[in-house]
């Protein structure tokens, strides 16, 4: 699977590569907030891009959950080739 695009991505497209339903779903249990190996469950922390802060792969899966802000997902390879 190639990157996510960087301009004009559709939150559809990010739910349907993560196989989630909700925008929601991605970062909550119910009413309750994932924990981070709970998010990395989903989510592939060495496939987020620049877009989405930290120095690291682990510091930026820890910001996409501390901020949940679908724009981190600009970029974001789900399967590394």
């Amino acid at each position: 699977m190639a990157a996510l695009p960087t301009a004009d991505l559709p939150v559809s497209l990010i739910l349907s590569t993560l196989g989630v339903v909700t925008a929601k779903a991605i970062f909550y249990n119910g009413s309750v907030l994932k924990t981070l190996t709970e998010l990395g469950q989903i989510v592939r922390k060495e496939g987020l891009s620049s877009f989405c802060p930290g120095v690291d792969a682990s510091a930026k899966l820890s910001n996409l959950l501390n901020d949940r802000r679908l724009s981190y997902f600009k970029g974001y390879e789900h399967v590394l080739t």
